[in-house]
C-alpha cells in the first residue's frame, strides 16, 4: 500500500505525461542494453538493425563467423 502511495504522488508531482514507469520504480534513467547475434550477413537481423539504428537504441552488434558457430552452438547458444 505505500509503494502505491509514492506511485501516486510522483505521478501528482510530475504533471510531465513522460514520466517512465522506470523513474518511478526506483531504477533511474537506466537503459536496458542490448546484444544482437547473428551471422555476419544481411539475413533476419538486418531489419533489427536498422531500427535500432533508426529508434536511436544503442546495441552490441555482435556479428558471428560461420568459422565460430559450430563451438558456440554446442556451449551456452544452444537452444534446443
Amino acid at each position: 500500500m505505500r509503494q502505491d502511495k509514492q506511485l501516486i504522488t510522483a505521478l501528482e508531482e510530475k504533471s510531465n505525461t513522460s514520466v517512465s514507469a522506470q523513474t518511478i520504480m526506483g531504477m533511474g534513467e537506466q537503459k536496458p542494453t542490448y546484444t544482437l547475434s547473428y551471422f555476419d550477413i544481411r539475413g533476419r537481423a538486418e531489419p533489427i538493425r536498422m531500427l535500432f539504428k533508426l529508434a536511436g537504441v544503442k546495441f552490441t552488434d555482435r556479428r558471428v563467423s560461420y568459422l565460430d558457430w559450430p563451438d558456440m552452438k554446442s556451449s551456452k547458444w544452444k537452444i534446443w
